[in-house]
């Protein structure tokens, strides 16, 4: 016997038990129709659980395990139906019931791919920092850059602001009691500390300008006075007697905050 007239015969006789057990009925159904069949993909896999709909009213039914569905008591004529699952395309058609009949049928849904959810926090995140002008610098790759996704996988392990610039090629940390000072290896001891685009001036007890780990957003740290974008640059020299400022031609840290995203 071929192949195609066996799985006929078997869902013929399939659809005979299911017709004989337990199903929904609607009040008030004699001499009304049916409708019987089977849920599948497309490598013939039962789908359980997807919802029958009867379009426009609020009869309904779900497949079971086997991907069956059974319903009866249904009003003869013209019907639409739906079958809906998550992870598949919906697939809709119309028929014609006739007047105690069951129809009987075989549907195939088709997977759809399902989109993770949309990270709102996140992407407000990086469209802050690049009205910053965060994302241009970093793809211009002058300095060091912690990236929000580098931050957010570090930061539950981190307890003050200092925590995420250790082994940061061209920093060192000076560490007295709870505060920490970063400072540059060229020149030595010189660096601008920046938080949200603001100046808070050189050798700055970092942990003590109220910026927590859970608020930061990415960081950018230029260790070379040379590499320093101008945004980030200090005061120029300015002559004191025989020296110059140690203010001025410095490398710079900037400290992004989640704070002042919109």
């Amino acid at each position: 016997m071929r192949r195609g007239a066996s799985r006929a015969i078997a869902l013929c006789a399939m659809l005979a038990s299911l017709a004989r057990a337990q199903s929904p009925v609607v009040a008030g159904s004699a001499g009304r129709s049916g409708i019987a069949g089977v849920v599948s993909d497309a490598l013939g896999h039962p789908i359980r659980l997807a919802k029958l709909l009867v379009d426009g009213s609020p009869i309904s039914t779900v497949t079971d395990d086997s991907g069956r569905f059974y319903l009866r008591g249904l009003p003869s004529g013209k019907a639409g139906f739906t079958v809906a699952k998550i992870g598949y395309a919906p697939v809709s058609f119309e028929t014609s019931l006739l007047p105690d009949s069951m129809l009987v049928l075989a549907i195939h849904m088709r997977p759809v791919q399902v989109l993770n959810p949309v990270d709102v926090r996140a992407a407000r995140v990086n469209a802050y920092l690049a009205r910053t002008g965060f994302t241009e610098r970093k793809r211009l790759g002058l300095g060091t850059f912690l990236t929000p996704e580098h931050i957010d996988s570090v930061a539950p392990s981190m307890t003050v602001l200092s925590d995420f610039l250790h082994g940061v090629p061209g920093l060192d940390l000076k560490c007295v009691g709870a505060g920490c000072v970063v400072y540059g290896h060229s020149p030595p001891g010189c660096l601008w500390l920046f938080v949200d685009g603001t100046p808070h001036g050189t050798q700055v007890q970092l942990d003590s300008v109220g910026v927590t780990p859970g608020i930061v957003a990415a960081i950018e740290i230029y260790d070379r006075p040379s590499r320093v974008p101008v945004e980030f640059q200090g005061a120029m020299p300015q002559k004191e007697g025989p020296s110059f400022s140690l203010a001025a031609g410095c490398g710079a840290i900037a400290v992004w905050t989640k704070a002042r995203v919109p």
